[in-house]
């Protein structure tokens, strides 16, 4: 699971640092982690989110080609100024 930003909040979570997030209605102890210097990663990231929710490319300057795709250099170039979180969920015997 993962989460994107261009602000500079993301700077608290390096190291690691738990999280408590809703996820389908349940709340959900996790362990978020930055990754802010893995451009690629970051760019599959952006991808698998704005397959699944198109309407977001706006925000990132993503163009969305008529069926669908998402260009290489669109993502490369958002994610050179986006930040992602990914969060490992903590199984916490439940």
């Amino acid at each position: 699971m993962g989460y994107l930003t261009d602000s500079s909040w993301w700077k608290n979570l390096r190291g690691g640092a738990p999280v408590r997030i809703c996820l389908t209605g349940r709340d959900v102890a996790g362990m978020a982690y930055p990754i802010d210097t893995d451009t690629e990663a970051i760019a599959k990231g952006l991808e698998r989110m704005l397959q699944k929710i198109p309407s977001d490319a706006r925000y990132y300057q993503v163009t969305v080609g008529p069926r669908g795709q998402l260009p290489a250099s669109d993502l490369l170039r958002a994610a050179r100024s986006n930040v992602m979180i990914r969060i490992h969920l903590v199984n916490e015997g439940k």
